[in-house]
């Protein structure tokens, strides 16, 4: 099962577009809406890492 937020990259084409779950849980829009290709690969977008508070960092420092 896809994350929230990966995308899905035609290999054809170049496009890039959301990845999108059916309620069954498969993935319902691998085909390439712009030139109908199959040739397409699922691309998983990291989650951003938690930033530290900054004053936390400021007593680190010292």
């Amino acid at each position: 099962m896809a994350d929230n937020g990966d995308r899905v990259m035609c290999h054809a084409c170049g496009g890039v577009w959301l990845l999108e779950t059916g309620e069954d849980g498969h993935d319902t829009n691998l085909r390439c809406p712009h030139c109908e290709s199959d040739a397409t690969e699922i691309i998983e977008i990291p989650p951003k890492p938690l930033r530290q508070n900054s004053k936390q960092n400021r007593i680190r420092r010292q």
